[in-house]
């Protein structure tokens, strides 16, 4: 089972999620996180069911009655004991993205040298990345024991998170804030094999980081130069579907965390097209701005003099 979200969107009502996004096959950046690499999408939660930030108890369908993860971030954001991650994924492949592609092929850079990351900040503490707030149902969240989907919003205050994306070991590009939604379906069992997730963010700006060296700061510009050719935003999203997750779990003395490694990309947002009604009226519009400009020479066509009493108002 996978998720198709154009037929997702519209067979779906979904209660508390924005619609769920088109993918842009022909302009993407793609990533993977993988756990045995120190990679992938971490969630994590208190293990104090006392505690606030345990979690709901998840009541859709064919869901086994755990806690959700409260927390959501990147492996270089877990909690866990001496850590050293990086970044959540590493590319693993791209369309369009003319400029930075060419960069890569030119400079003979690999794909696995770029990755992407999003966690809270490194003078953070774990609590700050992206949460489910005061978890409440029909808010943060929906779920509801008739439907195997279960709805997630994930926020943090702008100022403690980032997105990114790295060269190796250093940030060239961060991307502005949004909240992280999640549509996971706990699918046609109760087994978590079949479970899919389709992850994703509001439209977002880029920008480069300050004082990189001269192939770190032409290989973000080839990148921004790119975002700003297709529209100048991008959205970040995260699709299970056709890719089975690894999963894996640990405990510290405080946290339980789950570890997902769940195909990702970087994908430009398509520009707005005006819809076909509308063009009719911006030539009409056009034509009578030129008839305007010229009002004062004489003219003997009917449709001229009217035109000229709609700019003059007489």
């Amino acid at each position: 089972m996978a998720f198709n979200t154009l037929v997702l969107s519209s067979l779906l009502a979904l209660q508390i999620l924005p619609p769920l996004p088109s993918e842009n096959s022909a302009n993407r950046i793609d990533f993977f996180g993988d756990i045995n690499e120190n990679e992938g999408n971490v969630g994590f939660s208190s293990l104090d069911p006392s505690a606030p930030d345990y979690g709901h108890i998840e009541i859709s369908k064919n869901s086994l009655g755990f806690n959700s993860s409260y927390y959501v971030t990147g492996r270089e954001g877990s909690p866990e004991p001496f850590n050293q991650a990086v970044k959540s994924g590493s590319m693993t492949g791209i369309n369009g993205y003319n400029n930075f592609s060419n960069y890569l092929t030119s400079n003979g850079i690999a794909f696995k040298d770029i990755g992407f990351g999003f966690s809270q900040k490194s003078d953070r503490s774990f609590t700050q990345t992206w949460n489910l707030g005061d978890d409440i149902l029909g808010k943060d969240w929906y779920g509801s024991p008739d439907s195997t989907v279960e709805e997630l919003i994930y926020k943090a205050n702008p100022d403690n998170v980032d997105f990114s994306l790295f060269y190796q070991t250093t940030k060239i590009v961060d991307f502005s804030y949004s909240d992280i939604f999640v549509a996971a379906d706990e699918g046609p069992t109760i087994s978590f094999e079949d479970n899919n997730f389709f992850v994703f963010t509001n439209p977002v700006t880029a920008r480069k980081e300050a004082d990189l060296a001269l192939l770190e700061n032409s290989l973000a510009d080839a990148f921004l130069s790119d975002v700003a050719s297709l529209g100048g935003e991008v959205r970040v999203i995260w699709n299970s579907a056709g890719a089975p997750e690894s999963f894996d779990f640990i405990t510290t003395d405080k946290y339980g965390i789950q570890y997902f490694s769940i195909p990702g990309s970087i994908q430009a947002v398509a520009k707005p097209v005006p819809e076909s009604s509308y063009i009719p009226g911006i030539l009409v519009l056009g034509f009578i701005g030129g008839v305007c400009f010229r009002k004062n020479r004489k003219q003997n066509e009917p449709i001229v003099k009217l035109a000229g009493k709609i700019c003059t108002g007489k």
